[in-house]
């Protein structure tokens, strides 16, 4: 395989991320199921672009900021307008409104996230735990909401306070310091099969035209829960006992 190949094809997926951060910038304000079937498929970019440029042996440091760079565009500012054009524009033109600063807050907190990890924090070293949620699953959080709305046709969860509210919390998980499970490394063989069989079967549901969205959404909302759940037994461990 030719050496240039072996650079140039990992990076062409990460590029393919941000071509999909694109597409759901520009679906948004007319189809944002679309929007969001593109952000779940720049998700998939983000996840194979550097297992494969490892297996190429071909990581380097510009391949890195690259896919930085790719994230900001599909899972900071591409939700953010999914978002927006879900539940927040309105049909007159405002020169400021204050729904954009949960927006803002979202995409602030995806770019902390991403400025910590290549600063060089402990996660870059050891794939055994995340500071904080990745930024992907930040954005998962609230797109796969919009894709439950859709696929589910529940009314009442296209309300701007629960909307604000994802944003919010995804945005303080993503920056915040509590330790989450890694998805690049599994205890055992079992978790790895059940953690990427539940991505396969929501994939699969989707594809099929099935409510893939709600059950990414499930697996998010389960992803965050174990997270905390674990934070808060090792806090309780670490305290004296009396």
């Amino acid at each position: 395989m030719p050496y240039w190949f072996r650079i140039a094809f990992p990076q062409a997926i990460t590029l393919s991320g941000i071509f999909c951060g694109m597409l759901a910038i520009l679906w948004a304000p007319m189809r944002p199921y679309w929007a969001c079937t593109a952000i779940i498929v720049a998700a998939l970019c983000d996840t194979v672009d550097g297992r494969i440029a490892r297996v190429l042996k071909t990581q380097s440091a510009f391949g890195a900021q690259l896919d930085s760079l790719a994230d900001i565009v599909s899972f900071g500012l591409a939700p953010a307008y999914v978002v927006y054009y879900w539940v927040y524009a309105g049909d007159t033109f405002v020169a400021f409104d204050l729904s954009w600063l949960f927006l803002f807050f979202f995409v602030a907190c995806g770019a902390l996230r991403l400025a910590r990890f290549n600063a060089g924090g402990p996660e870059s070293a050891a794939d055994k735990e995340f500071q904080g949620i990745p930024i992907p699953v930040g954005a998962l959080l609230p797109v796969t909401l919009v894709m439950t709305y859709h696929e589910c046709d529940i009314p009442w969860l296209r309300d701007w306070r629960l909307a604000s509210g994802f944003l919010l919390v995804s945005g303080i998980l993503m920056i915040s310091k509590i330790p989450f499970p890694s998805y690049k490394q599994f205890r055992n063989r079992k978790r790895q099969l059940f953690y990427y069989g539940l991505i396969v079967f929501g994939l699969s549901v989707l594809s099929v035209g099935g409510p893939g969205g709600t059950i990414l959404l499930g697996f998010m909302v389960g992803y965050v829960l174990l997270g905390l759940t674990g934070a808060f037994r090792r806090r309780e461990e670490a305290l004296p006992s009396v």
